[in-house]
């Protein structure tokens, strides 16, 4: 029991970090591409050019 537990805790975190990777990357390129979405965000908070 204790060996597939730990199995699990080790799969979930692992997915977890895929996942919050995943998430940076994609909003990163989001960020560096300037697509639609984010020029209208920046420029509503006061951050635009």
């Amino acid at each position: 029991m204790k060996s597939e537990t730990g199995k699990v805790r080790l799969i979930i975190t692992w997915f977890l970090r895929v996942l919050v990777g995943l998430l940076f990357l994609g909003i990163g390129i989001e960020k560096l591409t300037g697509t639609m979405g984010t020029i209208p965000f920046f420029n509503a908070i006061g951050w635009g050019q």
